[in-house]
């Protein structure tokens, strides 16, 4: 169902540190974030966890993006599945994370000379309050070709 106004959106950039790399079929990849940038109202991470919290008195039409990013040179960003922890009718994640995009960026004078983002939006939608997700990265070790599986922590707390 369509908004009646523009949401606000807030959003952040997560650096993605592969610590260990896995393939698909072991175990999950083991990885660090760190905060790239962001409202630091919003976003908080010690490294292993991601909170995303939500004021109070924030704006009721409030979307959240966040981009993670990786070297490129080493993991490229390849998908981000979602799955409810509980019970719900709706499709998995399409009403709640409505865009997901995947891009590669050139980037002069950085420290990573390419960059893979994977760029999702949580709409925070009205009645999906309360219903809590798991999020799983899929990224691709460039030397092998080989798929791994990143399940970040990340909960979102707060709200109006």
């Amino acid at each position: 169902m369509p908004r009646s106004s523009s949401p606000t959106v807030k959003a952040a950039v997560l650096a993605v540190n592969v610590t260990k790399f896995r393939a698909v079929g072991v175990v999950l990849t083991s990885a660090t974030f760190s905060l790239v940038s962001g409202d630091p109202d919003y976003f908080h991470t010690d490294g292993v966890n991601i909170w995303i919290t939500i004021p109070k008195g924030a704006p009721k039409n409030l979307d959240i993006e966040i981009a993670f990013q990786t070297d490129a040179s080493q993991y490229l960003l390849i998908g981000i599945a979602f799955n409810k922890t509980q019970f719900d009718p709706g499709v998995e994640g399409a009403l709640e994370f409505p865009f997901i995009g995947i891009s590669r960026l050139e980037q002069a004078n950085a420290p990573m000379n390419a960059i893979s983002e994977l760029r999702v939006k949580d709409a925070h939608v009205k009645d999906r309050m309360g219903v809590n997700y798991d999020y799983y990265l899929m990224l691709q070790e460039v030397a092998s070709g080989s798929i791994g599986v990143i399940d970040p922590p990340i909960d979102t707390q707060g709200g109006n």
